[in-house]
């Protein structure tokens, strides 16, 4: 199999095992590369993503922004992958990590760029979670990607969230 690198992506590659022997990938960029500017790259994606404009709303930025991404074609594909895993255990073992991966991935950078709910852990952990499953759902749903159901919905999971995190800076002060 040769191929771009994105089937080869970091995150999912381990999981693999010997069924990677002898793809053949070339990409562009590692999130691994150990170089300094590799590092100032991150570092400096990181703050460019914890900076909403003053005005805007947070939460319905960080939607649109985890909207964008669960209709990346690449991620319709790891959908796709992820159905057929349900009756294949051997591709379930490769994709689970990935997954839990991906998982934790928005976890920690949810903590970053939201700082009020490093005191709310588990909060913020069903936050993501709600809003994942919502959207996930919404895509094997074949919702388009814009329109009046879509932005509809979109609107009552900001506000859902903002009402959870209300809820949880309520229960802080008592």
């Amino acid at each position: 199999l040769i191929g771009t690198g994105d089937i080869t992506d970091d995150d999912i590659l381990n999981g693999f095992g010997d069924a990677a022997i002898g793809v053949v990938t070339a990409h562009n960029y590692s999130t691994d590369h150990p170089s300094a500017k590799n590092k100032d790259y991150v570092a400096a994606f990181r703050k460019a993503a914890g900076t909403i404009p003053p005005g805007q709303d947070r939460n319905a930025a960080n939607i649109a922004a985890l909207w964008a991404h669960v209709n990346h074609p690449m991620f319709m594909v790891f959908i796709d992958l992820a159905l057929a895993a349900r009756r294949d255990r051997e591709l379930e073992s490769i994709l689970r990590p990935a997954q839990e991966n991906f998982r934790r991935e928005c976890y920690y950078a949810a903590l970053e760029l939201f700082p009020e709910w490093l005191n709310r852990r588990d909060q913020l952990r069903t936050a993501i979670e709600v809003s994942l499953y919502m959207m996930e759902g919404m895509v094997l749903d074949n919702l388009a990607p814009s329109g009046e159901n879509t932005e509809r919905l979109l609107d009552f999971l900001a506000h859902e969230l903002q009402v959870l995190q209300t809820e949880s800076d309520g229960r802080r002060g008592d």
